[in-house]
């Protein structure tokens, strides 16, 4: 694959992980029963900006995302998708509860730094 073929399939994948954490980031914030106004109040950001991260128009930080989190009450691997493409790391989908043996060792993976 040449350099520019990689670039494009890069930015594939960014496109889709972020879609991924859009759509994860609006099931969560339902599921708490909080608005986009009550998000954005509690993370400090604007409704349009919760509205554009959940509609694919705008990337949120890794702190960001770390924010929402702890607004939400989840563990911040939660918004991350499991897979991108053909790139997996597990099979969690959205909404899934797992056994706590397995989100320990998912917790064990993504605190090693890997």
């Amino acid at each position: 694959m040449n350099s520019q073929n990689q670039i494009l399939s890069n930015q594939k994948l960014e496109r889709i992980l972020f879609e991924q954490i859009g759509t994860r980031i609006k099931h969560f914030r339902k599921q708490k029963g909080f608005s986009q106004e009550e998000l954005a109040s509690l993370v400090n950001i604007s409704r349009s900006s919760v509205v554009n991260i959940e509609n694919f128009k705008q990337n949120p930080s890794l702190f960001l995302i770390y924010q929402i989190a702890q607004a939400l009450e989840i563990p911040s691997y939660r918004l991350l998708p499991e897979k991108i493409g053909d790139l997996s790391i597990g099979d969690v989908s959205v909404g899934t509860e797992i056994e706590p043996e397995s989100e320990k060792l998912l917790k064990d993976f993504l605190n090693s730094g890997f």
